[in-house]
């Protein structure tokens, strides 16, 4: 399996395929942390070639809420579901930023999260075309 397509294909974008992963600041599986990291890796160089982040929680806004007076600040927190929905939330942003760099994340390989999955399927014009799930 070629791990990038030979050239550009009908819509101008080139095929590169990726490892994606997300990781959060809490030990174990981190399903309850505040602040989450995703990246997607080439599979032909191992460096990452796109990543975000996910922030639940802003100090600032924490302890401005009880005297309701907002002081402007440079606020991190873009993220008010769960920590499990960070992962999906990250890999759908990944894929939909890529074409702005004139590629496309082709090939998907990350763990079997039936749920980063089917969001990437339904929530992506281009779509991965090929999905393999990589071991634990």
């Amino acid at each position: 399996m070629a791990a990038q397509s030979p050239g550009p294909s009908a819509d101008g974008l080139v095929g590169i395929a990726v490892s994606y992963d997300m990781g959060w600041q809490k030990r174990g599986r981190g399903h309850n942390s505040s602040t989450g990291h995703g990246a997607a890796m080439g599979l032909a160089t191992g460096k990452v070639v796109s990543y975000s982040t996910r922030c639940k929680t802003c100090r600032v806004c924490s302890n401005d809420k009880p005297t309701g007076k907002g002081k402007k600040h440079d606020c991190r927190k873009n993220h008010w579901g769960s920590s499990k929905a960070m992962e999906r939330d990250v890999a759908c942003e990944l894929w939909n930023k890529a074409p702005e760099s004139g590629v496309k994340f082709s090939v998907y390989v990350g763990d079997d999260d039936s749920t980063t999955l089917a969001d990437l399927k339904n929530k992506v014009p281009y779509g991965p075309t090929l999905l393999m799930p990589r071991d634990p």
